[in-house]
């Protein structure tokens, strides 16, 4: 660690006599400084730039989470319409939050300034009713109201947004920071046999080959055989959204051999009833999940999901076997590192420098 100002931090002055070879400096509790013999024991603090290497991932300076690009404008401060208007000429629009994973992002971001961001809902068409700016209604359980919207002073019609997630009802003319996101899809292709939707690759097995069946707990090992990339892991299919669910479906249905089932990711091996996408750490949105009457843990021992024709999903034995759906993100489309201001960071190993003679 480099100290500035070190001279005004000695405890007494640093010995002039060589001959005591008094050449390295520590420091004492309470940051006074003292020299010592080179070889004298001590704790020892580090020092490093937090100046990390940034590497561009489609988004320039923009943020990156999954297949969408965001700008937290924080600076100048706008209201609804203004600030939808700055997203627009970028190329962008105000943030739309439609699945569970940007939620929970936008959640753990913890951003700064403390009046918020505006987002693209708003009921100013019709009183309670929220849509977001495309028109499309919003998905309560991806919005976290905490309270509100309670329409104070009968005039709060577009959503602000906290900084941590958290949104509140507000009158659009209130000046605030903004959210602007656009969609970044991955420029490199899936590789021959998987199917890209968005920002992943899926592998339907041959219905048609009953060699393609298999117990759930061999899927996985079948499935990163199948995916020859280097360095990125497949996995079972896990449904985060609408939309994948809609392209999940469709697939099923033009697999040849219908009233096959295809293994999913989706089981309550850890815990009995609690079903969890395999790898996940949330539950998965309810509504994303039609049962059809399941699971009913018949004989004891389902718990593994696989889904049949028309997305219904039905629990059953990890050791039957069905057909199977592998995901694995697009080949190049990883989360960029974020770039830290360019300050110091100061590792203390110790929370107290103790000198040892």
């Amino acid at each position: 660690m480099f100290l500035r100002n070190y001279n005004r931090s000695w405890d007494k002055a640093p010995s002039a006599d060589m001959s005591e070879h008094q050449n390295c400096a520590i420091m004492m509790p309470g940051g006074t400084v003292d020299d010592v013999t080179c070889n004298t024991r001590a704790f020892f603090v580090c020092e490093m730039n937090s100046q990390r290497s940034y590497v561009d991932v489609g988004c320039g300076p923009w943020k990156r989470a999954e297949g969408k690009c965001y700008l937290f404008a924080n600076g100048q401060r706008y209201g609804w319409s203004d600030a939808r208007q700055k997203c627009l000429k970028a190329g962008a629009d105000l943030v739309k939050v439609d699945d569970h994973n940007e939620n929970y992002w936008l959640t753990i971001l913890q951003l700064p300034a403390w009046r918020g961001y505006w987002t693209g809902l708003r009921d100013a068409g019709h009183e309670g009713t929220w849509l977001w700016q495309d028109g499309t209604p919003y998905n309560k359980s991806y919005v976290n109201w905490r309270h509100e919207p309670n329409d104070y002073a009968y005039n709060e019609d577009c959503g602000q947004m906290y900084s941590d997630g958290v949104l509140n009802d507000m009158t659009c003319q209130a000046h605030l920071g903004y959210i602007c996101e656009y969609p970044k899809q991955a420029s490199q292709p899936c590789i021959i046999q998987w199917i890209g939707n968005g920002n992943s690759c899926y592998y339907f097995s041959n219905a048609s080959l009953s060699s393609d069946l298999l117990r759930w707990t061999d899927v996985l090992q079948r499935c990163n055989d199948l995916s020859s990339d280097a360095g990125i892991k497949a996995n079972y299919l896990s449904i985060d959204s609408q939309s994948e669910k809609a392209f999940v479906t469709t697939q099923v249905m033009l697999q040849r051999k219908s009233g096959g089932s295809f293994w999913t990711g989706l089981n309550d091996r850890t815990s009995e009833g609690v079903w969890i996408f395999n790898g996940a750490t949330a539950l998965p949105d309810p509504s994303l999940l039609n049962w059809a009457n399941e699971p009913n843990n018949a004989g004891g021992n389902e718990n593994c999901a696989a889904m049949y024709v028309g997305g219904r999903y039905n629990d059953l034995p990890c050791d039957a076997k069905s057909y199977f759906i592998c995901e694995k993100p697009v080949p190049g489309y990883q989360s960029s590192s974020q770039r830290m201001a360019p300050n110091v960071v100061v590792c203390l190993i110790m929370s107290l420098l103790i000198l040892l003679v």
